[in-house]
């Protein structure tokens, strides 16, 4: 990779890997950036699409991430707080907050999820 390469990189949606995330049903995860694939160490980026009837078991994580809502409505579950998202609606979850989501409404939810630092370098 020249250094050209190294200071800018597109990835297109074609080319983002895409797997069913753990812990989450009926969703679909696709990812833009983390350190494997740009050795970039300062944060991870995804989208990630739920269908209705889906959502994701409360779970804890080493780094501060948030979720930036594109479409759908989701209802988020940080700690005892539960918070109703939908397009254009940010999330901000410290380290180690106990959360999850389910998907509200007939419509699937896609959103933007950030970690920071990267999960593995926290």
């Amino acid at each position: 990779m020249t250094e050209t390469q190294k200071r800018a990189i597109q990835v297109d949606i074609a080319d983002a890997p895409c797997v069913e995330p753990p812990k989450h049903t009926k969703a679909l995860c696709w990812t833009f950036s983390t350190p494997k694939m740009q050795d970039n160490k300062a944060f991870e980026l995804m989208l990630t699409t739920v269908e209705p009837g889906g959502g994701a078991e409360v779970v804890t994580h080493s780094t501060e991430h948030a979720y930036y809502v594109i479409s759908g409505h989701m209802q988020a579950t940080v700690e005892d707080q539960v918070y109703d998202l939908g397009p254009g609606s940010c999330l901000y979850m410290d380290k180690e907050a106990k959360h999850g989501l389910k998907v509200v409404g007939d419509e699937p939810v896609s959103f933007i999820v950030i970690f920071a630092p990267a999960r593995q370098y926290a």
